[in-house]
């Protein structure tokens, strides 16, 4: 994925969009255990695909919490985070969905790290840093609205 290029993530709870920002933005969200499974990704915000299907995120996880309910596909840090919070423990079995083999939590290649601050998509590095954000969405979306008004004049021109 280009750096350059801008993406945007929408989350599925309430439909609210973060972006323009970098791939490597969004990657890091999703190690932050700040992606969900039915969060959405775009580079147009026309087209949406759900934030698993990206391999480079590693969302390649999958919870069995009961016999009939799972969680994810999800990042290990998200089954970090979940162990933290004490929603699941070293006996929940979890599915790789790369190569489909199920195994126990506590079996996983990690362990479990002092929680970090928690970071949301909101949260920048400093405010000037998020005024530029919102600067550039608001410069894309009025652009949208010229082009869609040029469209609207053009087909309701006499010809």
């Amino acid at each position: 994925m280009s750096t350059l290029e801008h993406w945007h993530l929408m989350k599925h709870d309430d439909g609210t969009v973060f972006g323009p920002v970098s791939f490597e933005q969004i990657k890091e969200w999703a190690q932050a255990a700040q992606v969900s499974p039915l969060d959405k990704i775009s580079k147009d915000e026309l087209s949406w695909i759900k934030a698993p299907m990206f391999a480079e995120l590693e969302m390649d996880w999958l919870l069995q919490m009961s016999d009939d309910h799972y969680y994810g596909p999800t990042t290990l840090s998200a089954i970090q985070e979940f162990i933290k919070e004490g929603e699941i423990d070293n006996q929940t079995f979890v599915i790789n969905c790369k190569n489909a083999t199920q195994t126990k939590v506590g079996e996983l290649p990690f362990r479990v790290v002092e929680a970090a601050p928690v970071i949301t998509p909101m949260k920048k590095d400093s405010l000037l840093a998020r005024i530029e954000l919102l600067e550039a969405t608001v410069a894309a979306q009025k652009n949208r609205i010229d082009d869609l008004e040029v469209t609207i004049n053009d087909f309701l021109s006499p010809k």
